[in-house]
């Protein structure tokens, strides 16, 4: 088994792919969507890749460089569409300065994670505060917090 047999997808990034002109100097940037099932990391360090200890690590990715080559591979398949839309975003904007890129990129991307802290979960509600109805999942309107807000609930960033 090689690291390829672990891939479900894959996408190009990177500013070579989303600037016109390409940026030349600069690493070949793939997102890819990895099974976790297999060992792949270790798939990838057996074929010489190295693993990135930069900026580029996250929670949800890794970031692996090989020559030129860069990968950045999850297993989440929320972050990997994420990454190819903000990427798609990028390109038809035509994006060169880096600094715009970065703040596409994190407006999308970035939201999947905030998705996860935005809704309730029934083991989180308290009994006794009886604003949110969880059959149709909404606030009352004579809710004090509703009212003050009018009408928009406060999600936390």
């Amino acid at each position: 088994m090689n690291f390829k047999d672990c891939i479900v997808k894959s996408h190009p990034t990177g500013s070579r792919y989303i600037c016109n002109p390409p940026v030349v100097g600069t690493d070949n940037d793939t997102v890819i969507l990895v099974n976790g099932y297999y060992e792949w990391g270790d798939l990838l360090i057996k074929e010489g890749w190295n693993r990135s200890f930069g900026v580029y690590i996250g929670s949800t990715f890794e970031s692996w460089v090989k020559g030129e080559e860069n990968y950045i591979i999850t297993e989440d398949d929320a972050f990997y569409i994420a990454y190819v839309h903000a990427t798609e975003g990028a390109k038809a904007l035509n994006l060169l300065d880096k600094q715009d890129r970065i703040k596409l990129f994190s407006a999308i991307v970035d939201t999947i994670e905030l998705e996860e802290d935005m809704y309730l979960d029934e083991d989180d509600y308290d009994e006794d505060d009886d604003d949110f109805d969880f059959e149709d999942g909404e606030y009352d309107e004579d809710d004090e917090a509703f009212n003050e807000n009018e009408g928009n609930v406060i999600v936390p960033m």
